[in-house]
């Protein structure tokens, strides 16, 4: 059975590596976010309903990039060229996988069942396999005496 196509964002223009991008930033958004009526409306961009276009000119989304430390966007600026490219590189690289993924996804093991014991069945009754049936006398023997006489009569005596 194939499984239906899967969605492409309005602003990916027909990629669907840069659509399967944007699907996993906004679920780690989504997953991130303590707003009730921002999840709700990052569901409503994964389901759809509503263009990531217009999510991204909502006061929803402007919320979330005012919250992007000044510091990390001034190091993202002044980032080296070499370094930028490297991460260019790296990107594309990540794009490129999402647009080609495997054809079909590895298949899972199956769950370890219980493990296969080698040693022999504990009978019911004894202390280990096959050994003497766990023996209860009728009277005390030395030692339960002398712990009862130390119970009694103390055990600096």
């Amino acid at each position: 059975m194939s499984q239906p196509p899967e969605p492409l964002f309005d602003i990916a223009h027909g990629d669907q590596g840069a659509s399967r991008h944007l699907r996993r930033s906004f679920e780690a958004i989504k997953s991130a976010a303590t707003d009730p009526d921002l999840r709700r409306q990052i569901d409503d961009v994964l389901a759809g309903r509503t263009s990531m276009r217009a999510f991204g000119n909502s006061e929803s989304f402007a919320q979330v990039v005012d919250r992007i430390p000044r510091n990390i966007i001034d190091r993202d600026l002044s980032m080296p060229e070499e370094e930028r490219e490297r991460l260019a590189a790296r990107g594309d690289a990540e794009l490129e996988r999402l647009r080609n993924p495997p054809a079909e996804p590895p298949a899972t093991p199956p769950p370890p069942g219980p493990a296969k014991s080698t040693a022999p069945r504990v009978l019911p009754g004894t202390r280990a396999p096959n050994r003497e049936q766990i023996f209860v006398p009728d009277e005390p023997d030395d030692d339960d005496l002398y712990f009862q006489q130390r119970r009694q009569q103390g055990w600096l005596r």
